[in-house]
């Protein structure tokens, strides 16, 4: 499914409420110290989980954000996962871990709540990247995560090989953690 719209499942959060930012961050761990009589391999780097910032916007009445304020709050506190469905395809088996808040109001008493939600990759039980050192995301199917809704798994290709599973390759098409939208 090819969408325009940026929507985060699961929750009761999205009623009237504007994406206003988006940041994705992806990183490896590398070793900090000599391995192997002092020399260093690649092939140590190990992925870590994606972690996603978004931002978003919300007016209304004092009553209808303090609502949504607690189930911001809710979703921070809860193991819940979500997905985060953005035009270029789907981020899955997300949690919310994180909530950063301003809060603005004007001269004519109008109110606008902008949370920024950070959220991180949970991957499941057996979860195992490729031996290709590339891979990974929460979409178990070998291919590194996400894949564009428009193109499918053609920027992606075969997972089992270091050449083809860049993990920069054409971002954000090809950001780990990412499914096609169905």
């Amino acid at each position: 499914m090819e969408s325009d719209s940026w929507i985060i499942t699961n929750t009761n959060i999205m009623d009237r409420t504007a994406f206003l930012g988006f940041q994705y961050v992806e990183d490896a761990g590398v070793p900090e110290k000599a391995v192997e009589e002092g020399g260093f391999f690649s092939a140590n780097k190990w992925q870590m989980p994606y972690t996603i910032a978004v931002q978003l916007a919300k007016g209304g009445t004092a009553d209808e954000l303090s609502e949504f304020l607690a189930e911001l709050r809710r979703l921070v506190n809860s193991l819940e996962l979500v997905e985060l469905v953005i035009p270029a395809g789907v981020f899955t088996s997300a949690n919310i871990y994180g909530l950063s808040l301003d809060w603005n109001n004007d001269e004519h008493g109008a109110r606008l709540c902008v949370p920024t939600l950070m959220m991180k990759e949970i991957r499941p039980p057996g979860y195992t990247l490729s031996s290709g050192g590339g891979g990974g995301g929460a979409g178990l199917d070998g291919t590194g995560g996400m894949q564009n809704t428009s193109i499918g798994n053609s920027l992606v290709g075969d997972c089992n090989d270091s050449t083809s599973c860049g993990r920069l390759q054409a971002l954000p098409s090809t950001c780990p953690g990412m499914t096609e939208a169905a």
